[in-house]
């Protein structure tokens, strides 16, 4: 649910955005919920609110979660590289590391500050496309591998094993490309189906707002912003109205129906 303020003086401040929370009690008469923040155990009772005004996904932001979109981004514009999101965290695989094999675990919180503080670490490899951070289970190390280098199966592999993998045709792709394939390892594809731009308005903090959805491949700082949501799906590229800034926003968010921009305009 959104917080939309304290509800009593006194009571902690939290930024306008939507948490996570446990439902305690419910109240018919009033319509009222008794709501548990899980993080921060803070407990208050609040009104429901109608459907249409609920947000279809979840939007966050933390200071780790704004460095990861800036490590992606540099990852992507200088060695045209991208986190493979497509194998679940904490799987157990093998990767190959100077001719040897080692047992390892992909990484549940890859260490961005770090690659944002030593870029170098990120140069081992001079091979574009998808990269997965491993940790090594015999020690503790951790590496951003190249997929091929990467196998999973229940026995040892050999060296030899590798083989078709580190055999296959170098493919050189641009930073843009290799942000979409961040998205597209996530579930998720960016949305270029409809040519030039398009009137729409997106539901945002609670209320409608207006913006134009645009079919060109947006900056590498924009493409990233599809990171702010969890949920899957299709992506739009959209420069509000306003402020005339740019962001990507999960397709369902958008409302093109002319009539129902006009109320709104």
């Amino acid at each position: 649910g959104k917080w939309r303020g304290p509800p009593q003086s006194g009571a902690p401040y939290l930024l306008p955005m939507y948490y996570e929370g446990t439902i305690l009690k419910t109240s018919s008469s009033a319509n009222e919920v008794d709501v548990e923040l899980r993080h921060k155990n803070w407990r208050w009772s609040t009104s429901l609110v109608k459907e249409s005004q609920l947000l279809p996904a979840y939007c966050f932001y933390s200071h780790e979660h704004n460095l990861c979109k800036k490590a992606q981004v540099q990852l992507a514009k200088d060695y045209c590289q991208y986190l493979d999101a497509s194998i679940p965290l904490n799987t157990r695989v093998w990767g190959l590391w100077e001719g040897k094999v080692y047992a390892g675990r992909i990484m549940e919180e890859p260490p961005w500050k770090v690659i944002l503080k030593k870029p170098r670490l990120l140069r081992k490899h001079d091979i574009h496309g998808a990269f997965l951070w491993v940790e090594w289970e015999d020690e503790d190390e951790w590496d951003f591998l190249p997929r091929s280098h990467i196998l999973i199966q229940e026995t040892k592999p050999s060296f030899h094993d590798f083989t078709s993998q580190l055999k296959s045709p170098r493919v050189n792709i641009t930073p843009e490309d290799a942000l979409i394939k961040n998205m597209k390892s996530m579930g998720r594809c960016y949305d270029s189906s409809e040519q030039g731009t398009k009137k729409v308005i997106c539901w945002w903090g609670g209320s409608w707002r207006k913006a134009t959805k645009n079919d060109s491949l947006p900056p590498l700082e924009v493409i990233v912003d599809h990171l702010d949501f969890d949920v899957n799906g299709m992506y739009c590229c959209i420069q509000w109205e306003d402020d005339k800034c740019y962001t990507m926003v999960p397709k369902i968010l958008l409302e093109s129906d002319t009539d129902k921009i006009k109320a709104y305009s």
